[in-house]
Formats: structure tokens, sequence, C-alpha cells
């Protein structure tokens, strides 16, 4: 009785040693940044130490499948680590092996931090046919840095319109951050002047657009200065809404001074052109007149001789 209780405790503590962090004497040890970039491709190196008096056999290392499955659709890597994971056949007491997990954090990589597993499982023993089952997980944790950012451009900043014209503000939106934008929106801050918002879905990373806000004036705008802000308005990744602002200046002149200003431009027009009409029928008659001089000399010669 008392040896069969003994046998069924060591046929426990093996077992233990078989799935625990360190696989009874076999290790792996990791190397990977603490932060990294969207599309910017980073290395999860491994080495895998043997330092058992077993051989490890048919062995795999990989990344979970879990995190593959929920994330495989934002991440770039020449290898399906999931489907295509590291092999070896046989690794003997004392030896040591090492590679590289390769991957990319696409631009729309939903997460600010990720926690996932290495895993690795074998089987340990002097033969293959009396191994034992071996498995080891070592956590990844890493934080990816999203920059959010994008820009508003105008020609200029100061507007000047007379009551009853519609002012038109052409600008250029861009994204300028290493994630796509969503929910794009651009409005002035002042609805008394405009409720317009112009939209657009998306704005992909380095992408820019032009559109033009429409600002029509009325009799109540008449002699009155604003200050309305543009706002571009947008989502991140995580639906966070993000807010870029511009400021500008308008100033909306009385509609009669308009009328009267034309009046005088055109009456200025009007005299440079009576002037120019003059000067010109001048020119015309020098000339002529000319010709009458030399005739009146030519005659008076004539009638000397």
């Amino acid at each position: 009785m008392n040896k069969a209780i003994f046998l069924l405790l060591l046929i426990f503590v093996s077992s233990f040693s078989n799935v625990s962090g360190s696989g009874g004497q076999v290790d792996i040890i990791l190397g990977y940044p603490e932060e990294v970039q969207l599309n910017k491709e980073f290395d999860i190196k491994f080495e895998i130490f043997n330092n058992s008096n077993d051989r490890i056999w048919d062995a795999e290392i990989t990344i979970e499948k879990d995190f593959i499955n929920k994330y495989g659709e934002y991440i770039n890597s020449n290898t399906n680590y999931s489907s295509n994971p590291f092999k070896y056949v046989v690794l003997g007491p004392g030896y040591k092996v090492n590679d590289t997990f390769k991957l990319t954090f696409k631009d729309d990589f939903p997460e600010d931090k990720v926690t996932f597993n290495i895993i690795f499982e074998g089987k340990k023993g002097s033969c293959r046919c009396s191994s034992t089952a071996l498995y080891i997980k070592k956590q990844v944790t890493i934080n990816v840095q999203k920059k959010i950012q994008a820009t508003i451009t105008l020609k200029k900043d100061s507007f000047e319109v007379y009551s009853g014209e519609t002012l038109e503000i052409p600008l250029i939106i861009k994204n300028t951050g290493d994630i796509k934008i969503n929910n794009v929106l651009v409005y002035l801050s002042d609805e008394k002047l405009s409720s317009e918002k112009l939209e657009k879905p998306l704005l992909k990373v380095g992408e820019e657009h032009s559109c033009t806000l429409i600002v029509p004036t009325n009799e109540e705008h008449e002699n009155k200065s604003f200050n309305p802000s543009i706002i571009l308005s947008f989502k991140d990744s995580t639906g966070k809404e993000i807010k870029i602002i511009k400021q500008t200046s308008i100033k909306v002149n009385n509609k009669i001074q308009n009328i009267e200003e034309k009046i005088i431009k055109n009456e200025d027009k009007e005299e440079k052109n009576i002037t120019f009409v003059n000067i010109n029928h001048i020119l015309l008659l020098v000339p002529l007149v000319s010709l009458i001089v030399i005739m009146i000399s030519y005659f008076s010669l004539i009638r000397k001789r």
C-alpha cells in the first residue's frame, strides 16, 4: 500500500514539473521591445535551453492561437506562426536553439496594449516512445504607440465679404498621424454664420482631402466681425473623438457701401476711358497739323519764286 502511494506521488510530481514555467530544467528566454510603433516591424526573440538530462522530442514554439485569431487581420508577417510554428525534431541534453518571430502591427490595430503568450510544446524523455508531455508558456506584454495627428491648411485665415454675398473658404485636411481616422467632420464653430458640416467617412494615413466651407451672409451680419474656428473633428480606432482647431476672422461689410464703392469704381473707370479717348484724338491730330504746316510752307515758297 505504501509503495503504491509513493508511486502515485512520484507520477504527480513528475507531471507537475513538466507543465511548469521552467519545464523541469527546460526554459525559454524571450527578448522583445516594451513599446512598438504601428507599421514598423519588431522582433520577439527566443532562446530554448535544454539543461535537463533528457531529450526533447517533436518540439514546437509559436504565438498562441487565440491572439492570432483575434488580431490576425491587423498584423503583417511573412509567416503565419499559428499554422507554421518553429519545429524541432529533437533537442538533446545541453542543447540551445534560438530564433525570431517578426511582426508588424498595421495602422488600424485596435489596442494600445496587448498581452499574449509564447507557447512551447513537446515531449521530454530519454527516448520518444517513453517521453512525457512538455508544455511551457511565456507571457509577452507590449505597448502600442499611436500617433494621432491631423492638420488644417488654409491659403489665408482672414476673410472679408459684403452682406448678401456668399463666402467660400477653401481648405485642405490631412492625416499626418500613423493610424487611420474615421467619421471626419469639418465645420465652423459659429453656427450663426454656417451650420454646414462637411463629412468624410475615412482618412487614411498620409491622405489629404480638399474641401470648401460655404458661408452665406445677410443683413444681420452687416458691419460685424466674427472670429469663428474651423473645426476638424474625427474618431480614432477606439471611438475616441479628437478635435483640431484653426482660428479665422471674417468681416462682413455693408451692402450699400459695396454699391457705392462699385459706383465710384465705375466713375473712375469712365473718367479714365474719357481721358484715354481725348489723348487718342490729340495723337490723331498731330500728323494732320504737321501735314498742313508742310503744305503752307510749300505754297509760300512757290509764290516767292
